[in-house]
């Protein structure tokens, strides 16, 4: 990219303006091109490192930050914001111990910047330490009162006071009403917490038409239309009472979570085999009235691909027609599976205690996504008792005279 002729001062002070003018804009594409063409002409030109550091971040390529970051932090180790930029990269690269010691080190040189706070209590969230989260969330709200953000984050760290979850979110919107992220988390709400679907597809829509391209939003509005269609909801009941049972469990108190795991232990191969029966009669089904109207779905949650062709255009026949055919397969595969249990073809025992073993592997294969979780919310632990002490010391430590 050539820089502009018209423009005084020499190309250092050109390429500067133009990388500090995208990035204001938050144009980081444009920004990092820029970037990478001051670094051709001048490679150890310390802006030049930072515009394509910061750039990446928001591109989301942590890895190819870190680079650029290690040469900010060479040449200015008492900058805070490229600590907070190089605790954000580490964090996203699961590296918790080193992001949690840049934070710390961006705190200790501007303890008045409400972002470092921010972004603290972002990662203790992510950790799942939504109490820590709110702590340190609190504290940069007092230095930045108006930010709706901070306000959105405080929200959801309310998981036991819906009440006030909804207060918070309505405080944020009045602050910054074009805020999609705020609306999204209002269909949330709605549709985790007080189950009014209506509710919560109208927030999600209301958050797609700020940002349309936003894929959570999208997904949660795919979910809320599939949960809103009657026939789905009856076929996959199991799976949502499943779902609201791990939502609700995280809030239990000890006691109540030891007597759940007394039940569990009782009825527990009961309830085993109960889903291993929705496994074998209904959940073919759902996936197959799935497949006849997920282009509907997908589309009336404005999902890209709504529209790419399926087996035979199936997506372009009439919805009675689809469902036409989704009955003729209730009646061939039920049918087909009284026929297997008259004629013993298969004995019954067999077919329950595959499809109980294929339920386990599919628990089974999330161990290593639930530990990934735990180290992760351990770390935070180890963080937030380093960070008790510090304070403490600092406490204790008399005035200078």
């Amino acid at each position: 990219m050539s820089t502009n002729p018209t423009m005084p001062g020499n190309p250092a002070q050109q390429f500067g303006t133009i990388l500090r003018r995208l990035t204001e804009s938050r144009q980081w594409d444009r920004a990092l091109e820029v970037a990478r063409d001051w670094l051709s002409q001048d490679p150890e030109n310390i802006e030049a490192h930072l515009g394509a550091a910061q750039s990446l971040i928001n591109l989301k390529q942590y890895a190819a930050a870190q680079t650029h970051l290690g040469k900010v932090l060479a040449a200015r180790p008492n900058y805070a914001f490229v600590f907070r930029l190089a605790s954000i990269a580490a964090f996203h690269l699961n590296k918790t111990d080193k992001a949690d010691e840049y934070i710390r080190r961006a705190i200790e040189l501007q303890p008045n910047d409400a972002m470092n706070w921010y972004h603290m209590a972002l990662m203790r969230y992510r950790q799942g330490l939504p109490e820590a989260a709110e702590k340190h969330a609190k504290r940069a709200l007092e230095l930045q009162p108006e930010n709706a953000d901070t306000i959105n984050l405080i929200a959801i760290c309310q998981r036991n006071n819906p009440q006030g979850q909804m207060d918070q979110y309505r405080r944020a919107l009045e602050i910054d009403p074009q805020n999609a992220i705020v609306h999204m988390n209002i269909g949330v709400y709605y549709l985790n917490t007080a189950h009014d679907y209506a509710a919560a597809e109208a927030a999600f829509r209301r958050s797609l038409e700020i940002d349309p391209t936003d894929r959570t939003a999208q997904k949660n509005l795919f979910a809320v239309l599939r949960l809103r269609d009657p026939l789905y909801r009856v076929l996959t009941w199991p799976r949502t009472l499943l779902w609201r049972a791990s939502w609700a469990r995280r809030d239990r108190s000890a006691v109540v979570k030891i007597a759940l795991l007394l039940l569990w232990l009782t009825i527990g191969r009961y309830f085993l085999v109960l889903i291993a029966v929705w496994l074998l009669l209904v959940w073919p089904l759902v996936k197959a009235y799935e497949y006849l109207t997920v282009s509907d779905i997908r589309a009336k949650a404005g999902m890209a691909g709504a529209r790419r062709a399926k087996w035979r255009e199936l997506h372009r026949w009439p919805v009675g027609a689809r469902l036409g055919i989704f009955g003729l397969l209730v009646v061939c595969f039920w049918g087909g599976l009284f026929w297997l249990y008259e004629s013993r073809v298969l004995p019954p025992e067999w077919i329950i205690l595959a499809a109980v073993a294929a339920l386990l592997a599919w628990y089974f294969h999330r161990i290593p996504a639930w530990w990934k979780r735990n180290r992760s919310r351990a770390a935070g632990l180890r963080a937030e008792k380093r960070y008790a002490r510090q304070a403490k010391k600092a406490a204790a430590k008399p005035a200078d005279p």
